[in-house]
């Protein structure tokens, strides 16, 4: 059986409406660099509101 991993993310952060501030956007794109060069098949993400 092949090896997989489970990749876990929390949103960046954020404005009391759920807009990514300067740093939230700063976060996502270091995550992005980080991730990019993972052999990534699949994305699942939520609006849930419990993780708001």
């Amino acid at each position: 059986m092949a090896t997989r991993y489970l990749y876990i993310a929390r949103h960046g952060d954020a404005d009391a409406f759920g807009t990514l501030t300067d740093t939230g956007r700063e976060q996502a794109r270091l995550l992005g660099q980080r991730l990019a060069h993972l052999p990534i098949d699949a994305v699942w993400h939520t609006f849930a509101a419990s993780c708001r």
